[in-house]
């Protein structure tokens, strides 16, 4: 069975949406049909095995085992890999027997032209189009007056997709290897994805009105040669892309709120991004960042930061200026320190320091008298700060330290929900009142975690 799970997942790598899955390219056509043949097979021994008795089951395991063999033999000659798309809405022939009224999304597959049963639906809100030949999105689309959502997976026609004038889509999504030079044409736009593209150029947002969202995520982009600009754009997504600098560029996007660099090789982030002066939320999760960028600092609208993995050892005092600060993500990191200062971020509801070198943490941890998360496990501290104020606290954990005792007034906190001991090094005194607190608590369905 071990074999047989392992098959399937390297089968087909699920994306974050159920209708999209990736599989392998190789250059020989012949290596594609036998590796797709073994999967079906796999597939249908795993189907039989759960009617099965003990010694089928071997049987059929070593069977699978085989296969994934070769399966694992024919993995070495994957050049790339490649999207596939499932229709999300129902397909137009189902759609046509139900009331037309009630039909608010529709799926066309394999076309080559929009089909006129498709503006009988005058409630459609959403149309997605896969594995077509439709090289124009037409100016028909118009006649949809409530459409507001298209999405284009897989385009067959061999031609650049077009663009014509359109007033009420608001959101695009195309997933192609041959995008539109230009997207100017749907006036209302608000949001645009053109995630897993294998995009290397941002994308031409002139004539883009009324674009506040972008997402680039699982490109190819470096930013290196960024020239594009927009006043208004407010969200930019950019995760998984092959990104190592934030340049000087990113600052001609002075209206965003959302910015985020996750899982990117970033090592260093221009000071210009400081000029970003309405950005609430940024993340460079998972990157190899070995400070806090400096920029950051000058950001006094953050009202979550995210900077879980990286290599960073230090916070700079000057973070008492995220006055607006809600969430700080600091974990997995080489912290050896936190400001002492810490405790002017009065709106902070979660602290993560988790997975880091913390031998202390700074007194004014204890006037976070917001914080409704509160998690330091795994560390090095042998004692905690006072933090009898922090009465909202609902998660906290403590495990896998070198406390010896705390202040038990923790176990009167009103909302507390989850509290974490494991790991410590409790004196036997902080022992028994510990096991006598959880007992009490369990009648007030609040967990305590405890060995």
């Amino acid at each position: 069975m071990k074999h047989l799970a392992f098959a399937l997942i390297g089968c087909l790598a699920f994306a974050e949406s159920e209708a999209q899955t990736q599989q392998p390219i190789f250059k020989d056509k012949a290596d594609s049909i036998e590796y797709d043949g073994l999967f079906q097979k796999i597939i249908k021994v795993y189907g039989v095995m759960g009617t099965a008795n003990e010694k089928q089951r071997d049987s059929l395991a070593a069977v699978a085992k085989y296969w994934n063999e070769r399966q694992e033999r024919l993995r070495e000659k994957v050049v790339g890999y490649r999207w596939v798309y499932s229709p999300s809405h129902p397909l137009l022939d189902e759609a046509l027997v139900q009331n037309r009224d009630s039909v608010t999304a529709i799926t066309l597959t394999k076309l080559a032209e929009l089909p006129p049963e498709l503006f009988q639906f005058k409630n459609l809100t959403k149309l997605e189009l896969i594995d077509c030949r439709i090289s124009k999105l037409p100016r028909q689309l118009s006649r949809l007056k409530k459409l507001e959502r298209v999405s284009v997976f897989t385009d067959r026609s061999g031609k650049r997709l077009k663009l014509a004038p359109n007033k009420t889509v608001k959101t695009l999504v195309v997933g192609s290897t041959r995008l539109p030079k230009r997207y100017g044409a749907f006036k209302a736009l608000h949001r645009l994805d053109l995630s897993r593209n294998n995009l290397t150029d941002f994308p031409n947002m002139k004539g883009c009105k009324k674009l506040k969202e972008l997402s680039l995520r699982e490109n190819l982009l470096t930013l290196e040669d960024l020239n594009a600009r927009s006043s208004i754009l407010e969200v930019l997504e950019l995760q998984k892309n092959k990104i190592r600098v934030v340049p000087a560029a990113i600052a001609q996007f002075p209206n965003l709120k959302r910015l985020v660099f996750n899982y990117n090789p970033i090592e260093s982030v221009s000071d210009k991004m400081s000029r970003l002066q309405r950005l609430e939320q940024v993340g460079f999760y998972s990157n190899q960042l070995k400070e806090v960028p400096q920029a950051l600092y000058s950001l006094h609208t953050l009202k979550e930061i995210d900077l879980y993995h990286n290599q960073i050892e230090r916070l700079d005092a000057r973070a008492s200026q995220w006055k607006k600060l809600e969430v700080l993500y600091l974990s997995n990191n080489k912290l050896i320190s936190l400001p002492d200062n810490l405790g002017e971020l009065t709106n902070l509801r979660e602290l993560y320091v988790h997975n880091n070198r913390l031998s202390a943490l700074p007194e004014g941890i204890g006037q976070l008298t917001n914080l409704k998360i509160l998690r330091v496990n795994s560390n090095y501290l042998p004692l905690l700060p006072s933090i009898e104020k922090l009465e909202r606290l609902e998660n906290i954990d403590l495990s896998n330290n070198q406390l010896h005792t705390f202040s038990l007034n923790v176990f009167k906190f009103p909302k507390l929900k989850i509290i974490s001991l494991l790991g410590n090094q409790w004196d036997e005194v902080t022992k028994q009142e510990i096991r006598k607190q959880a007992v009490a608590l369990e009648n007030k369905e609040v967990t305590v975690l405890f060995n």
